[in-house]
């Protein structure tokens, strides 16, 4: 009986502990509904939510002003979304210019969930979107780990980027810490019960 509660117990636990990874508020994200319900409580109107395919990859993201200003680009860090630059999207310091937040691959809406370790290939997302404004470059503000991933677009698109401003970010690799419970949690077993955006994020900078 007491072996029978105690696997009782274990499964329980280990039930919860999935049905809480899977709660919304562990994705790191807002749907375009919130977002919205945000933008207008703070007086924007002129807001609009998008998505392109670049290859076999979707990229969402969240637009704010005119097509005719300039645009400042916000990438996120990880894990991390487009709504983490809602304060600067309402900002009005920033309305002479348009603002854009995207969602990086395999967060927010962006495939969520679906690694892109490749900071190549999250740079080609960004300049495929920035082609979509091509009147002038633009200015790029990454955080934490967006900062390595507009310093690629800089590097390899520079006729689209004019400057890129990096906040908390990180560049040198050699001076990234690297902890013993990245690889544990990639194990297959551990991975399937992380939060998505979680296992993402550790995925994606695993050395």
């Amino acid at each position: 009986m007491k072996l029978f509660r105690k696997r009782y117990v274990a499964l329980i636990v280990i039930l919860g502990m999935f049905v809480t990874c899977r709660m919304e508020f562990l994705k790191f994200r807002k749907s375009e509904e919130k977002q919205a319900s945000f933008l207008k409580e703070n007086g924007v109107s002129d807001y609009r939510f998008g998505e392109i395919q670049v290859g076999n990859r979707k990229v969402h993201y969240t637009h704010v002003g005119a097509d005719t200003l300039p645009v400042v680009l916000f990438v996120h860090g990880s894990p991390g979304s487009s709504a983490d630059a809602l304060g600067y999207l309402v900002n009005p310091g920033l309305r002479a210019f348009q603002r854009i937040s995207i969602d990086r691959p395999g967060f927010g809406y962006s495939d969520f969930g679906r690694v892109e370790p490749s900071l190549k290939k999250q740079a080609e997302c960004v300049a495929e979107l920035l082609r979509r404004y091509p009147a002038r470059p633009a200015v790029l503000v990454g955080h934490s780990y967006g900062g390595p991933v507009i310093a690629r677009v800089a590097m390899d698109y520079p006729g689209l980027v004019d400057g890129i401003v990096i906040v908390a970010g990180a560049l040198d690799p050699d001076l990234e810490p690297e902890y013993w419970w990245q690889k544990p949690l990639d194990w297959p077993l551990v991975r399937s019960l992380l939060p998505p955006a979680f296992r993402v994020s550790n995925q994606e900078i695993i050395p």
